[in-house]
């Protein structure tokens, strides 16, 4: 999550929820969840509880509880997007396990080597009353002790999300850059523009060259003055826009200005191509 988050250049924040009012299970099995994801934000934060990361009682999800992560954006407004949620409600409600180092196959209290099964009430049957609440989380227990004593393990499921909702994720990150994306995210990489209609060849030949690397890139092959074109180009946020005249032709090279009108110089072509990897392979 971090490493996602520090490409995109957001800042974070965390949040243990705990067990809300009504919640599902044993307050044992939501004590040590939460005593473990605890421990996982002080290890990932390097602090003490409450230092690197806050506490939010009450929020968890009814199955158990989260480390919500909250991001802030350019304008330091603040976005829930990811999520790590501790699940230990669902395996014992579908009797999941699992064979792991040190287990052995040992048969049920009825002998037939086949796990207890029918903890979970029919969907089709009435709701569940208090009383067959009891029953069935007793049953549990009972099913959990004898799993113990034959080696199994019950597995935990933890409910992961890095963008949370995609979209929504995409909403953020387009308002985070300002209609500025790197170069590497960016739908308009470079441009290409030629100072008189005689050098639109050498523009093609430009842009098959730097294509070649996967990069996205357009011509400007209209009669328009320099300036106007240039203009245009840094409206329309091109990452690096490449001048080409007499000079450039006869040298094989481009003249390299940004979108913020930065005017970098002439460079060799290929020199420029290797440029542009080496700024995407480091996610700029």
């Amino acid at each position: 999550m971090k490493h996602v988050y520090d490409i995109f250049g957001f800042t974070f924040e965390l949040e243990l929820s705990t067990r809300p009012k009504n919640y599902l299970g044993e307050i044992e099995t939501w004590d040590h969840a939460e005593q473990m994801l605890t421990e996982a934000l002080c290890e990932f934060t390097n602090s003490k509880r409450g230092e690197g990361w806050e506490l939010n009682p009450g929020d968890g999800a009814f199955y158990g509880p989260k480390i919500d992560i909250k991001l802030y954006d350019a304008l330091r407004r603040r976005h829930q997007c990811a999520t790590c949620q501790l699940d230990f409600q669902l395996p014992m409600r579908f009797d999941l396990w699992y064979h792991g180092p040190g287990t052995q196959d040992a048969p049920n209290a009825d002998g037939d080597g086949v796990a207890e099964t029918g903890l979970v009430p029919d969907a089709r049957s009435s709701p569940v009353t208090d009383v067959e609440q009891v029953d069935t989380d007793e049953k549990m227990v009972s099913t959990e002790a004898k799993a113990a004593a034959s080696g199994k393990h019950r597995p935990v499921i933890v409910h992961r999300a890095i963008y949370g909702s995609l979209e929504r994720f995409l909403a953020i990150l387009t308002e985070h850059y300002a209609g500025k994306w790197p170069l590497w995210l960016s739908p308009r990489q470079v441009i290409v523009v030629p100072v008189d209609p005689k050098f639109i060849d050498y523009s093609r030949e430009v842009q098959e060259e730097v294509r070649k690397s996967k990069f996205f890139v357009d011509v400007d092959a209209t009669d328009r003055k320099l300036a106007k074109k240039v203009r245009e180009a840094q409206l329309a946020q091109y990452n690096f826009i490449l001048v080409v005249g007499q000079a450039e032709v006869d040298e094989r090279s481009v003249n390299v200005r940004t979108r913020e009108n930065a005017v970098q110089g002439t460079r060799p072509l290929l020199e420029f191509r290797k440029e542009l990897e080496a700024l995407r392979s480091e996610f700029k």
